[in-house]
């Protein structure tokens, strides 16, 4: 299957997914007990959209832990993470997404974050992820060092996703 056909049956399986509240949190709760948060101070996480993983637990946790907490913002063809802090106003952005409202001085070298936290629409056991179409992500993974944790609802893992050498996979999935 190709990947627009599988993005259009992973948005409508997505949106079926029951407990979404429950399993976030689970998720969030298990990102909480791992070395790689515990021992990484620069984390890149997102502000949920529609019917992804929500990791707000995470990212009050992360604040409240002194962690430098970013999240995501189109900048022309590019993505870069940005400071926040509980409260900071967002935006919704012409791709639906809430973002950070902050001017360069509260940006961060992608290069430098330690640990992403990366949504996805569907994950394989490979750790290959389906994106949104737009590589946003995996133009970021090719030249970062940091950690990656892939989270989705378990309906959203697959054996195989159709993936080609521009997809970057995750080092590890979390899924309920």
């Amino acid at each position: 299957m190709d990947k627009i056909s599988l993005r259009q049956k992973c948005l409508k399986k997505r949106a079926g997914v029951a407990q979404k509240e429950k399993k976030s949190i689970s998720i969030c709760k298990e990102i909480l007990s791992l070395d790689a948060y515990k021992n990484n101070h620069i984390i890149a996480a997102y502000w949920a959209k529609e019917d992804e993983v929500d990791l707000s637990l995470l990212i009050k946790t992360a604040i409240k832990d002194r962690k430098l907490l970013l999240l995501p913002k189109i900048v022309g063809q590019k993505i870069k993470f940005f400071i926040y802090r509980f409260g900071d106003t967002l935006i919704e952005s012409s791709f639906h997404i809430m973002e950070p409202v902050g001017e360069d001085q509260y940006y961060i070298n992608n290069k430098d974050i330690e640990l992403f936290i990366v949504p996805g629409l569907a994950f394989d056991k490979d750790g290959n992820r389906l994106g949104y179409g737009k590589g946003y992500y995996d133009k970021i993974l090719k030249i970062s060092k940091g950690y990656t944790i892939g989270v989705a609802f378990k309906e959203m893992i697959f054996d195989n996703i159709t993936h080609d050498e521009n997809d970057v996979p995750v080092d590890l999935i979390i899924s309920k």
